[in-house]
């Protein structure tokens, strides 16, 4: 029998001891992995793109010198911001030494590896470390005495200071004074593409975002006039029921990825198959949208409740609710932005080895392979919108807009999208400092879906924001 209302009875209460406690086991495995992060590097580690550089290093490399090849006064700049490297962690030091030999000369390099010396005692490194760091000494001082051949480097520490340092250590061979000029410009010209493509979604994000903020001033007086039409809707009294729903995702989604995070680590399968494997587990974790139907509500009401409706048709809705919707977000990620940019200053001021805020993707582009990065795409901009909104924005805000409906709207709506947003922030894996920024974005996808109803839009504004991300980071930790 299937009927359009509320189960008899709801099991909210249990949903939700089961929702914070796999949503508190999942966030405690990303805060314990971020710290976890080791500053002791040994010969078996082997990271995507580099052994002792970590990403992050060889990333502000790329940066400083695909946009300095396009306005080379700026590189000096670029390396000041960058001084921060110069205070931390050994392989950070390491990375520092050889962009200061790009930028300012051999002399300045060689002068802080005598004066500042790249290890101290609180480094606990193997001894290939200390042969790394010898090599690159010796580089140094060739350059120092205009032996640009290298002579001191045989082929096994070239051969090293590649294999171990990636990217930065191809940089520090083919120096400005290389006698293999035509391999230098080779390996600068492929970071053209990083002035390039920083500028178009710097254009395209500053745009929207002016557009943006007119528009949500103009949006806020309307709203409070009672001009907005107001998309969302609670018929019936189905939230404990959603309560459960969610509970099963959580279930389906952390229960399975945790399954797999330990096949990984026992199989040691392909990054590829592991990818592939993670995509369908986030596909078939809607697989949860069967247990309201489970419990006697017709599907076509399901599908009205959390939100997988066209409503005024699919163009209007993206266009006129999602791009629109997206535009007046970018304002509000802005200050989240900025909030985030403080806080990572005070975890440098205070717990200055903590590792900086990262997502997996960054390896995912960094790799170069084909098959991943197309399942990147593919894991961002269609499934993680589809499944995240359906998930976020269609069934626990629905259940937490029913719970606080007895409030005013305006409290009402702050408050689920403030609950729904961090519980959606916690689950992701960048870490604690990314928090705002995330809860931001999630927000502001609860308001899309506020305002329209559907959640085609906040579908549309989610996968058109990481597109944008992940073509950023596909340039910038995939060229070169």
């Amino acid at each position: 029998m299937q009927i359009s209302d509320a189960p008899k009875r709801s099991y909210a209460l249990l949903a939700w001891i089961v929702i914070l406690l796999l949503c508190g086991i999942q966030a405690s495995l990303v805060v314990i992995r971020t710290l976890g992060d080791s500053t002791t590097i040994s010969s078996e580690d082997d990271p995507v793109n580099g052994l002792v550089v970590n990403i992050n290093e060889e990333l502000t490399g790329k940066v400083i010198m695909g946009l300095g090849d396009f306005m080379p006064d700026t590189r000096p700049v670029f390396l000041s911001q960058s001084e921060p490297l110069k205070e931390g962690i050994w392989r950070e030091r390491f990375a520092y030494v050889i962009l200061v030999g790009e930028i300012e000369g051999a002399e300045a390099a060689l002068a802080l590896i005598v004066e500042e010396k790249l290890l101290d005692e609180t480094d606990d490194v193997d001894g290939d470390v200390e042969s790394l760091i010898e090599t690159i000494r010796l580089l140094q001082s060739d350059r120092v005495e205009e032996h640009n051949d290298l002579p001191s480097l045989n082929a096994e520490r070239r051969e090293e200071l590649k294999k171990r340092a990636g990217w930065m250590g191809r940089l520090a061979l083919l120096h400005p004074d290389t006698v293999d000029q035509a391999g230098r410009r080779e390996m600068i010209d492929a970071l053209l593409v990083i002035p390039l493509v920083i500028g178009i979604v710097g254009l395209i994000l500053g745009g929207l975002g002016l557009a943006g903020f007119f528009g949500l001033i103009v949006f806020i007086v309307r709203a409070f006039k009672g001009r907005v039409r107001h998309g969302f809707r609670i018929n019936g009294s189905r939230g404990g029921l959603y309560a459960e729903t969610f509970a099963c995702w959580c279930l389906l989604f952390i229960g399975s990825s945790l399954v797999l995070e330990f096949a990984v680590d026992m199989e040691g399968l392909p990054d590829s198959v592991e990818t592939g494997i993670g995509l369908a587990i986030f596909f078939l974790s809607l697989l949860a949208l069967a247990w309201p139907v489970f419990r006697g509500v017709s599907w076509k009401q399901v599908r009205q409740d959390i939100g997988w409706t066209t409503n005024r048709g699919v163009l209007r809705e993206v266009l006129g609710g999602g791009l629109a919707g997206y535009a007046m977000l970018l304002p509000i990620l802005g200050v989240a932005v900025v909030l985030v940019s403080l806080l990572l200053m005070l975890q440098q001021m205070f717990f200055p080895d903590a590792p900086l805020p990262s997502h997996p993707v960054q390896g995912m582009a960094a790799s170069g392979d084909p098959l991943i990065i197309v399942e990147m795409y593919i894991l961002a901009c269609i499934a993680a919108p589809l499944v995240e909104e359906t998930i976020f924005r269609g069934i626990l805000y629905r259940h937490l807009r029913e719970a606080s409906g007895k409030w005013s709207l305006v409290v009402s709506v702050l408050l689920s999208a403030l609950g729904s947003s961090l519980i959606f922030a916690a689950l992701h894996p960048q870490g604690l400092v990314a928090i705002p920024t995330l809860v931001a974005l999630g927000s502001g996808f609860c308001f899309i879906r506020e305002w329209r109803g559907s959640l085609l839009p906040s579908m549309f504004a989610h996968g058109f924001h990481n597109f944008l991300a992940i073509t950023m980071i596909t340039v910038l930790f995939g060229s070169g």
